[in-house]
C-alpha cells in the first residue's frame, strides 16, 4: 500500500535514525490532501463498508467530519435495505426445521442490528466532535 501511495506521488519516504534503529517515515505530498478528500467522498463498497468507514475515521481531520456523516448515512441505508431483504425471505416459524431455519437466517439480521448500533454511536460521537 505504501509503495502504491509513493508511486502515485501521495507520500514521500524519509529515513530516520533513532537510537541505532533505522526507520522510514512517510510524509504526505501536496497531492495527498485532494486525494484524501476524493476518497472520503467516494461511495463505500458494498461488501466492506464498515472497514472502509473505520479506515476513513482513522485518517479523518476535523473538516472531514461532515463527510463521515454522509458516509455513515449511506452505510445505514445499505444496512436497512440488506436487513429488509433478509427479513422478506424468512419463513414463518412453525415446526422444528422451520424454527431452525429461522434462527439461521436471523443471524445476519442480528449482525446488521449490531452494525446499526455502531452507526448510531459513530454518528453521535462525530456530531459531538463537530460541536466542540
Amino acid at each position: 500500500m505504501l509503495r502504491g501511495l509513493h508511486e502515485d506521488g501521495l507520500i514521500v519516504p524519509k529515513s530516520v535514525d533513532e537510537s541505532n534503529s533505522a526507520r522510514i517515515v512517510y510524509s504526505p505530498t501536496d497531492l495527498a490532501a485532494p486525494a484524501v478528500i476524493a476518497w472520503m467522498d467516494s461511495p463505500l463498497p458494498l461488501g466492506g463498508g464498515q472497514l472502509q468507514l473505520q479506515a476513513r475515521m482513522v485518517v479523518a481531520r476535523p473538516e472531514d467530519l461532515p463527510r463521515l456523516l454522509v458516509a455513515l448515512n449511506g452505510y445505514e441505508r445499505d444496512l436497512f435495505a440488506k436487513r429488509a431483504k433478509i427479513e422478506a425471505e424468512m419463513p414463518a416459524r412453525q415446526p422444528l426445521r422451520s424454527a431452525m431455519m429461522f434462527l439461521v437466517r436471523e443471524a445476519p439480521i442480528q449482525r446488521i442490528n449490531g452494525e446499526l448500533l455502531w452507526v448510531d454511536l459513530s454518528r453521535k460521537t462525530i456530531r459531538d466532535l463537530m460541536v466542540s
